[in-house]
């Protein structure tokens, strides 16, 4: 999947310069609360994930289930797999 099949699911969406070192970012509503002014942030990491926050607190989970899809829409096909970093 990609940020922009999530991004057409979402109302009132705006492309903003992009955060940190991510390729892309975008404010919307948030679907999985009454969102009277976009709080929900989408960007587009350098290998292609897809990270979401709500600055109003849902979760991740909650977003996503409000637009009818899976974990699998935040990462991309190409076998990108996350690791887990090892604390020294």
């Amino acid at each position: 999947m990609s940020a922009d099949e999530l991004i057409s699911k979402l109302s009132f969406v705006k492309e903003v310069k992009p955060r940190r070192d991510h390729k892309r970012s975008w404010i919307a509503q948030c679907p999985a609360h009454k969102d009277n002014s976009p709080s929900l942030y989408v960007d587009e990491g350098a290998s292609g994930n897809v990270l979401i926050k709500c600055w109003s607190g849902c979760g991740a989970t909650d977003v996503i289930r409000s637009v009818g899809e899976e974990w699998s829409i935040l990462f991309p096909e190409d076998g990108y797999r996350q690791e887990a970093k090892k604390i020294v």
